[in-house]
């Protein structure tokens, strides 16, 4: 009896210990890549982590962009070392290729991908709640005047990775750009022209095809910012700047309400820029 105790013991200690280890991926390799060929008007598609079976494939993805996939995080959650919020074209891009372990899903990616940064990314974390001024994207009285993605269109490849579209007026001071986009990629783009992040309260599931114009001086903003301090310590204005990315919004249907809410950081307490050998 006392034998078949302990053997219960071990076994049920073993248990605990198979399902307190992360799930990683059974192969993988991080190596440099060249950055995008154009830069793109929301999350860049070739950052995307693309999952076909058992094979994982991200293109090329700066580490603040791994990180953010991995770790189920939007940019502005993430604080760390300037140089993690680069994307301009100096930023060093990276190319991820895994297979998933026999019996795994494709909802364990992003847990797998996090378990590959930290280990060779040396990443330490840890989490806190704090309160911060937001941005709420919501719907205006007078309706949301989005049509879904594929609605009236020809359906083709492009469709399914977001079949982005950038144009130049004729004068040169804007650019027109068309992308479709979940309301949560939007809040991403809206973010990155905007001194503060933008939260999605919509309650718009789908995707949608989004007009944006926005003009040279919104551009120069971007470019300003990547590699510089993350959203979170900008100042705080009461109005939204990036006026013509707002004048876009208001002709899709949608506003921005300035509030507080409370936002999970991921602090990020070290990290390596380059990662150990594959």
């Amino acid at each position: 009896m006392r034998k078949l105790l302990v053997s219960l013991i071990m076994a049920l200690a073993s248990l605990a210990a198979a399902q307190a280890k992360p799930a990683t991926f059974e192969v993988a390799s991080i190596k440099a890549a060249p950055p995008p060929d154009r830069p793109t008007m929301g999350r860049n598609n070739a950052s995307a982590m693309i999952v076909d079976n058992a094979r994982v494939y991200i293109a090329s993805a700066t580490l603040g962009e791994l990180i953010n996939t991995a770790f189920r995080v939007r940019s502005f959650q993430v604080v760390g070392p300037p140089w993690l919020s680069a994307t301009g074209a100096s930023a060093q891009r990276f190319t991820v290729q895994a297979a998933l372990p026999q019996g795994a899903s494709k909802s364990q990616a992003p847990e797998m991908l996090q378990a590959l940064l930290i280990e060779r990314f040396h990443i330490q974390f840890h989490r806190v709640e704090k309160e911060q001024s937001v941005f709420a994207m919501m719907v205006a009285k007078t309706g949301a005047k989005l049509r879904e993605a594929g609605v009236d269109d020809a359906p083709t490849p492009a469709a399914a990775t977001g079949n982005q579209k950038v144009s130049q007026a004729p004068m040169g001071n804007t650019i027109h750009m068309e992308q479709d986009l979940t309301m949560e990629g939007l809040c991403d783009l809206a973010t990155r022209f905007l001194d503060r992040p933008v939260i999605d309260m919509t309650e718009m599931k789908g995707t949608y095809h989004a007009i944006v114009e926005l003009s040279i001086d919104d551009m120069r903003t971007i470019a300003a910012r990547n590699g510089n301090l993350p959203m979170s310590d900008a100042p705080a204005a009461a109005e939204p700047t990036g006026s013509t990315l707002v004048d876009s919004l208001k002709a899709m249907g949608l506003r921005l309400e300035p509030l507080k809410a409370n936002v999970t950081q991921l602090v990020i307490d070290a990290v390596e820029k380059m990662p150990a050998e594959n």
